[in-house]
């Protein structure tokens, strides 16, 4: 049987130490994070809500935030209801890398009572990091002057939370 020379004995060594340093070194799988926003329409009424979670990933290529969940819009017929329609709302979702929005999703809820599974990602640019992602019901009011955003308190998703 031949013997490697010793130099690619040395490269194979060195290879396998690097590899075992950073096995050792990397973050034990982050459970997914799970989240909850809701909202309730101007006739007292109409209720939003989304539910889902967020996952980073166990080993960083790219910078990447998996989101996933259920929305839905629901009328409760049993009370009272304001003779109002409620404002259009989506929620927003918005990665942050060093307190610095880096990517943002929208999902439309609908104004009619049904439900629906989201699925997408959050990608920020290469170097960047995602370190959190907040979440939050909003409604778009257009006050004349053009459009203005206005959002509940947003949730905060940060990774192993």
């Amino acid at each position: 049987m031949t013997r490697l020379p010793s130099l690619l004995r040395g490269a194979i060594a060195l290879v396998a130490g690097v590899l075992f340093a950073l096995a050792a070194a990397a973050p034990a799988a982050a459970a997914p994070v799970p989240f909850t926003v809701s909202d309730t329409g101007e006739d007292y009424c109409t209720f939003y809500e989304a539910t889902g979670e967020a996952e980073w990933p166990d080993f960083v290529v790219q910078p990447t935030v998996a989101i996933t969940g259920k929305a839905s819009t629901t009328i409760a017929d049993d009370r009272p209801c304001l003779d109002v329609v409620p404002f259009p709302r989506h929620v927003r979702f918005t990665a942050h890398s060093h307190d610095w929005p880096v990517a943002e999703h929208r999902v439309a809820l609908p104004d009619t009572e049904s439900s629906f599974a989201f699925d997408f990602e959050l990608n920020a640019e290469a170097g960047a990091s995602i370190d959190y992602v907040t979440v939050a019901v909003c409604l778009t009011d257009d006050l004349g002057t053009g459009p203005v955003e206005v959002c509940d308190e947003p949730v905060l998703l940060q990774p192993g939370s």
